[in-house]
């Protein structure tokens, strides 16, 4: 017989404070980005072509911190990452699921297959130093802890390092009535303000914000 499924439920609070949405119910890891994981993102062609303009504008507007060291946490299968290696960029990418992040190593990344958490951070800055160019696209929706996260970021830039950290806008969500974003991996769901005041509290500074058009 096939094993019983399991159920949580889907239920979303908001912060009085900071106005944070997020999920009532946080579904462990394993569940979400175990052997099953299925997500992989060189599958979609124009997911391939934003990440090809996203690093191209990045190695214009940052050539010296990427070329220092970049790291992309959740990298999937390296296809944004691969980008940055290919024009000699010293690079690290960091995923929990370990079936992207095998076809990533495929690709001949180093990949660290675990959540990032301040504790990585650490160790990924004492091994290779610090980054120039950290790139965080559609995870800080899907950390457990997001003042660890955000403290791991800081810990590991460069004094002079760039974070881009890409996230649905939660205008976007409202206004758009984009329901089916709803669930168990979007953990959070940030507005503008929401985020700053994260990144502010672990002594980061939104330097710059941009409306990118919706990913397939």
């Amino acid at each position: 017989p096939s094993d019983p499924e399991t159920f949580y439920p889907l239920q979303l609070s908001v912060c009085p404070d900071c106005w944070l949405v997020q999920q009532m119910e946080i579904v462990p890891d394993d569940d979400l980005y175990g052997d099953g994981y299925a997500f992989y993102s060189s599958a979609s062609l124009p997911k391939q072509a934003y990440h090809r303009d996203l690093a191209r504008r990045l190695l214009r507007e940052h050539p010296d911190q990427a070329r220092r060291l970049t790291v992309e946490v959740a990298c999937n299968d390296g296809d944004l990452l691969r980008h940055f290696r290919d024009v000699g960029c010293q690079v690290i990418g960091v995923d929990p699921a370990s079936g992207p992040a095998r076809h990533a190593r495929e690709r001949g990344l180093d990949v660290t297959v675990a959540p990032f958490d301040a504790g990585l951070a650490r160790r990924i800055r004492d091994e290779r130093g610090p980054a120039g160019l950290l790139i965080a696209n559609h995870v800080a929706a899907h950390v457990v802890g997001l003042d660890d996260f955000f403290a791991g970021i800081n810990g590991l830039l460069a004094d002079d390092g760039v974070a881009v950290i890409e996230v649905q806008y939660l205008m976007d969500l409202l206004v758009g009535n984009q329901i089916d974003h709803v669930y168990h991996e979007h953990r959070y769901h940030f507005s503008l303000s929401a985020l700053a005041s994260l990144a502010f509290r672990h002594e980061l500074i939104v330097a710059d914000v941009r409306h990118t058009p919706a990913q397939s």
